[in-house]
């Protein structure tokens, strides 16, 4: 049965007695997803296809509609693995230029894997399309595309919440965005769910929790000076005025008598504080 037959065929099934019905059915193994999409294909069928779906169903009996049917989910099925398989050579192919370092031609190769795989019921198509979305994490985190990272990461959350590379991604996500708080959580859970037998990804890991607590200390007692909220503070931003404030003393208590003098030198003071100020300008 050719694709715009099908909704054909389904409009001819409403007429038939509910046991042969069944019984049809049942001997055709159809899912739940081939028929959502037979219904998809249908509904993007144009007047002349139906017209053909009509000539073609017209004088079927049941068993040879039964027949027709069946042949018809055998193309489907073959359809089904045949993207599955030219997907996995795609994503194949963006493992190879992820291991070159070339993250954005990587990205589109699984970008269009993980499309040609979405909804399909064949065997493989959804660890396929949670394989691609882990990759593409992987791209958007090499590229710094930190939103897009943890967009995929969420994806792959959403039905397995404790993937220990979403959760180790998603935190580096959030620490390229200073979203400490956030960071924390997701590799404090990263560590915890991280196996003893890979103590070498365990310590990459701890070595990042340290990074994003430290930064979250910082934060916090940024906030707790300027009376601030921790997640919205710039404490940097203040740092100049206190140091330009407090030349201005040092040269109004210069002696009157050495007056050229300090007009012709700056005040040790003064210099002082500019040092200051390149220091903390290098930190931040």
């Amino acid at each position: 049965m050719n694709p715009e037959a099908m909704k054909a065929a389904m409009e001819m099934m409403k007429n038939m007695p509910p046991d042969q019905m069944q019984k049809m059915m049942g001997s055709m193994n159809v899912t739940p997803d081939m028929m959502a999409q037979a219904q998809q294909m249908a509904s993007r069928m144009s007047p002349d296809d139906w017209k053909r779906a009509q000539e073609q169903m017209k004088g079927m009996s049941p068993e040879q509609m039964q027949q027709q049917a069946a042949q018809a989910q055998q193309h489907f099925s073959a359809q089904q693995n045949y993207t599955v398989s030219a997907s996995n050579a795609l994503k194949a192919e963006g493992n190879t230029l992820h291991s070159a370092g070339k993250y954005d031609e990587a990205r589109e190769k699984y970008e269009r894997a993980k499309a040609n795989v979405e909804g399909l019921a064949a065997p493989g198509a959804a660890e396929l399309r949670k394989a691609c979305t882990l990759n593409l994490s992987s791209c958007y985190l090499n590229l710094k595309r930190w939103a897009q990272c943890i967009e995929q990461c969420n994806e792959v959350l959403r039905d397995e919440p404790e993937s220990l590379k979403a959760l180790y991604r998603r935190g580096q996500a959030h620490m390229g965005q200073a979203t400490w708080e956030q960071a924390v959580d997701d590799l404090a859970r990263a560590a915890k769910l991280c196996p003893a037998s890979d103590p070498a990804q365990l310590k990459l890991i701890r070595e990042k929790l340290q990074d994003a607590k430290d930064q979250l200390s910082m934060q916090r007692a940024a906030a707790a000076r300027s009376g601030g909220d921790a997640s919205t503070s710039t404490p940097a931003a203040a740092a100049p005025e206190p140091a330009s404030a407090s030349a201005a003393p040092a040269a109004e208590g210069a002696n009157k008598e050495e007056k050229k003098a300090q007009d012709a030198k700056p005040p040790a003071a003064s210099a002082s504080s500019s040092s200051s100020l390149s220091t903390q300008s290098q930190q931040q």
